[in-house]
């Protein structure tokens, strides 16, 4: 916070006219400015519902590339999701590996591989990618889901971060974090996001790994 000092070389009695017509120009030009940059955040705010709730995709956060990591190759690829919903995970997990595939990589998903282990921890990965040969895992965690139409439940953006790691030295190696505006499959008593918008969320994915020059 900015503190405003006064400088008071002339007592209140003492101070012209012309002073106070330029304190009371001031204060109303300071006060303008506030009401002005209310306004505007409160816009920026709505536009942004407004962009979520129309549908528009993923949005890209950020993006991490290790130095070097231009030249590397994803190989061999475990494709891990984590989220609360096992039918979630496996569902985003299948929609990100054919996407990774169409890219030309060797990715499968872990519900395929290791079946009925959902979420699993380091300890349970690395036996699993080490002896079977995988060259990176890329893990996918749901950190947030928000609501963000009181009208449409349904509707929601769900952030993610995605890591790829190297399995030989055990380092990430590239970091992504993205919105997801999903809307929820209707009739079913999970709440499971819509194919279209989870393709949004995997071609994100591969074109910032294109990006990176990792793909």
């Amino acid at each position: 916070m900015v503190k405003h000092r006064q400088n008071r070389l002339l007592a209140s009695d003492d101070k012209p006219r012309w002073m106070e017509r330029v304190s009371e120009t001031v204060g109303m030009v300071g006060m303008i400015g506030i009401y002005l940059g209310r306004y505007r955040a409160v816009l920026l705010a709505g536009i942004l519902v407004l962009t979520a709730c129309s549908g528009t995709g993923t949005h890209v956060n950020d993006v991490w590339s290790a130095p070097g990591s231009g030249s590397y190759s994803m190989g061999r690829t475990m494709v891990i999701v984590l989220t609360r919903t096992p039918a979630v995970s496996d569902m985003v997990e299948r929609i990100l590996v054919r996407q990774l595939q169409d890219e030309g990589v060797s990715a499968e998903a872990w519900h395929l591989i290791v079946p009925g282990v959902h979420g699993p921890g380091r300890t349970q990965i690395v036996p699993v990618v080490t002896s079977a040969g995988y060259t990176s895992v890329l893990v996918v965690n749901v950190l947030q889901v928000k609501q963000v139409e009181r009208e449409y439940p349904a509707a929601q953006v769900a952030r993610a971060e995605v890591k790829l790691f190297s399995v030989l030295t055990g380092d990430r190696v590239w970091t992504m974090t993205a919105d997801t505006y999903v809307r929820s499959v209707t009739g079913t008593s999970l709440i499971i996001p819509q194919e279209e918008d989870v393709q949004h969320f995997a071609e994100a994915v591969t074109d910032e790994l294109i990006r990176s020059g990792i793909l």
